[in-house]
């Protein structure tokens, strides 16, 4: 691992612990963004497919540990990162006009909560009919909010 790696890697794991002690206790009508996952689409637009993949992983099974959902993040940020490398445009030259940058955000982070409730069905972590529309809606709206806020206010 290169000294590069290991600095995402870093920066990886204070999005981890911003995502813990701040954003779980900035709640709007119980919803949270997932920060991790925006750092992960980031990620992906700067990294290759492998390198991608393995931050994901590690910065999912890092997130379980803390949040004892063991597999949950690892297995949804694993496959949301897989399946949505294609779809993500790589280069800096070309940016995406707001409402492209929104609709991005919203589908990553749609499937990504569609995959974290579905396997969350399986062992009854999130049980009832409105955990699963404020995961996966609201959730989803909200992770994609502060996206579009940080996607605005990055530096080019």
């Amino acid at each position: 691992m290169n000294l590069e790696k290991l600095k995402k890697l870093l920066l990886g794991f204070l999005f981890i612990l911003v995502q813990i002690l701040l954003f779980r206790h900035l709640e709007l009508f119980g919803l949270q963004p997932d920060i991790v996952l925006l750092y992960l689409l980031w990620l992906i637009m700067r990294e290759d497919r492998t390198s991608a993949i393995l931050m994901a992983a590690a910065l999912g099974f890092v997130q379980d540990a803390l949040l004892d959902i063991w597999g949950l993040n690892m297995f949804a940020k694993t496959a949301i990162t897989f399946f949505a490398y294609r779809f993500i445009p790589k280069t800096d030259d070309y940016q995406l006009l707001i409402w492209q940058a929104f609709l991005l955000i919203f589908i990553v982070a749609l499937f990504h909560n569609i995959i974290l409730v579905g396997l969350s069905f399986f062992i009854e972590i999130y049980t009832g009919e409105y955990s699963f529309w404020r995961i996966v809606v609201g959730n989803t709206f909200y992770t994609s909010i502060l996206g579009i806020i940080l996607y605005l206010f990055r530096s080019r």
